[in-house]
């Protein structure tokens, strides 16, 4: 990646997820299959980055693919959950007032998109959708 500051593992909230051998990964698709990934070890994973496991698997060996798409209230504005670490989250503001955006303290990430990293506290309304991909 040109330009990266640095690496920050995969999210774990966002985006399409598998189940496999008994656990739930973030997944990706390639040509070769599915690629799985953990922040903890896991059976048939191999370390790809400290504390980042990763297997390729044929589509056939996953049980499922889906997403979660979490969603919340947090001042007043309606937001998405992407990531968190228990106590913190990084959240997507979709499609806000840019000024609103800014006051609260998101960054605008790419054009017109904003998020923001706050206390899970501040969070009411948590909902939380499983979509099944295949």
């Amino acid at each position: 990646w040109e330009g990266a500051r640095g690496y920050l593992p995969p999210t774990g909230l966002f985006g399409p997820r598998a189940r496999w051998r008994g656990g739930e990964f973030i997944a990706a698709f390639t040509t070769d299959g599915v690629e799985l990934l953990s922040r903890s070890q896991h059976p048939g994973m191999q370390e790809a980055h400290p504390g980042v496991w990763q297997a390729v698997v044929p589509r056939s060996e996953v049980d499922e693919i889906f997403e979660l798409e979490l969603t919340a209230r947090w001042h007043d504005q309606a937001v998405r959950v992407l990531d968190s670490d228990g106590s913190r989250v990084r959240l997507l503001l979709p499609d806000p007032d840019p000024a609103t955006a800014a006051a609260l303290g998101a960054s605008e990430v790419s054009p017109g998109v904003w998020q923001v990293i706050t206390d899970r506290s501040g969070l009411s309304e948590v909902t939380g959708v499983e979509l099944q991909v295949s």
